[in-house]
Formats: C-alpha cells, sequence, structure tokens
C-alpha cells in the first residue's frame, strides 16, 4: 500500500502528538498483544491500556482497534518503513 505524500504527511504528524507511552502501546497492539498482555508488560492496569487505545482512536480519527492498525499499517509495515523504537521514543528506520 503505498501512501501519496499529502496521507503520509498527515500520518507523521499524527504520530508526532502521541505521547511516549501511546507510541510504546500503538507498538504493542500492532504486535497483536492484548490489553491483559500490555497491561502486564507495562505494569498499568487493563483500564489504563483501554484508555490509551481510545486515546489512540481519537487522536488518528478512526473508528476501532482495527481503524487504528489500517491506518498506522505504513509506521509497521516493513523493515524499510519507519517504526517505533521504545528504547528512543522516535520514529527510527529498522535496520
Amino acid at each position: 500500500m503505498h501512501l501519496n505524500h499529502d496521507t503520509d504527511s498527515m500520518l507523521s504528524v499524527r504520530f508526532a502528538t502521541l505521547t511516549n507511552r501511546e507510541k510504546e502501546i500503538l507498538n504493542l497492539i500492532f504486535e497483536e498483544k492484548t490489553s491483559k498482555t500490555i497491561a502486564i508488560q507495562l505494569s498499568i492496569s487493563n483500564r489504563t491500556v483501554d484508555r490509551h487505545r481510545e486515546n489512540l482512536i481519537a487522536k488518528f480519527g478512526v473508528k476501532n482497534t482495527v481503524g487504528l492498525i489500517k491506518t498506522c499499517h505504513p509506521i509497521f509495515s516493513n523493515k524499510n518503513e519507519p517504526i517505533y523504537d521504545k528504547n528512543h521514543y522516535k520514529l527510527t528506520k529498522n535496520g
């Protein structure tokens, strides 16, 4: 899936507005982790994970988690695309 420049720029702008924790949770959602698994891994409550997921859905202007994944797919699509590096809290190239 190739995005046009405007869509790609919009995605980058929206991604830049995310908190570090939201980026971390988005990464884990994309890895198909459940809220319970994310909560255990990050030592937070299920409700906190769900609240972050709700914030992500709102920030990207989608209706649900499926829409979130479809919209953010270019961020995580392959090794040549930008991914979230939880150790640096920024977009990096996977190498």
